[in-house]
């Protein structure tokens, strides 16, 4: 790519073909499809190596043209004349996306190994962990535990002493209400579960009281469980 000396991004028929911008849309509001947490930081930057002659690089999410949301890695050079007169700048965008993506997820798995080992108590390390699933792989997380009786227990916070299915009910309803559900699907399948296999020694006749309504002990052929509730 390439820009004027004032910053200007000159049309390119490979950043139209990533991001689907037309010339149309560059030329009247310019690069705005920058993350929103990366776009501040990436403008503050693109301003300061416009204002001082100096290098801009930087590591962006950039909306492409399927509508999501890909890591690139952004570089820009001024052309100096003899004078030292800023005459353009040239940059290149590179495809990083996979990269970093996996340095994210290898980052999450160390960050949630810690989690894990770094307390005794179940409820500090399961708080820590679901702290840490946001923003990271999730836009909100809950772990909750289940009873013997099949009620979640007390770190479900507003959803405790309900049966599995109300709170999952409720839980759907607190996110609609707040604008975070699209679309909501009702799915029935058979889960096969092996009664000595269920955590705590939760029995099949509380999952079927909570309102799971095809529960089958399917075996488990040495503690192998055919199916997950």
């Amino acid at each position: 790519w390439t820009a004027t000396p004032n910053g200007k991004i000159t049309w390119s028929e490979q950043w139209s073909a990533i991001t689907g911008q037309s010339r149309e849309e560059l030329e009247r509001a310019g690069i705005r499809i920058a993350h929103p947490i990366d776009g501040a930081r990436v403008s503050g930057k693109w301003r300061n190596a416009l204002a001082n002659g100096t290098t801009f690089q930087d590591e962006v999410r950039v909306l492409v043209a399927n509508g999501r949301y890909r890591w690139f890695s952004l570089r820009g050079v001024p052309v100096h004349d003899e004078h030292g007169k800023v005459v353009e700048w040239v940059g290149v965008i590179a495809d990083i996306d996979d990269r970093r993506r996996l340095e994210e997820n290898a980052n999450f798995i160390n960050r949630a190994s810690h989690a894990l080992t770094s307390s005794l108590k179940h409820e500090e390390t399961l708080r820590a962990l679901a702290k840490l699933c946001v923003p990271a792989i999730a836009d909100w997380c809950a772990i909750h535990l289940v009873r013997e009786d099949g009620r979640m227990n007390d770190l479900a916070g507003p959803y405790a002493g309900l049966y599995l299915k109300q709170a999952r009910a409720k839980i759907l309803e607190d996110l609609a209400a707040a604008g975070l559900v699209r679309e909501q699907k009702t799915i029935e399948h058979t889960v096969g579960v092996h009664e000595r296999c269920v955590g705590g020694g939760l029995p099949l006749d509380a999952l079927r009281r909570a309102g799971w309504k095809h529960v089958a002990d399917d075996g488990c052929r040495g503690c192998d469980v055919d199916g997950a509730a």
